[in-house]
């Protein structure tokens, strides 16, 4: 499973990825994503844009870990 947040609305037809939390998607879709045991042993890539922040990231989805 591919995570990223997007810059464009729903619906705006673009795929133009932004750092989890910090656009239209928002932190709480990755939260149930994560806390959601049917994902269990699903491979997640993080696609995010900015990799100065990525360790951040990680450690808030595994934050949302149940």
């Amino acid at each position: 499973m591919h995570l990223n947040d997007s810059k464009a609305e729903l619906g705006s037809k673009k795929d133009r990825h932004h750092s989890l939390g910090e656009s239209f998607i928002g932190s709480d879709c990755f939260k149930y994503i994560v806390a959601d045991s049917r994902f269990n042993g699903v491979p997640m890539v993080l696609e995010a844009v900015n990799p100065d922040i990525w360790d951040k990231e990680i450690v808030m989805l595994k934050g949302f870990v149940k």
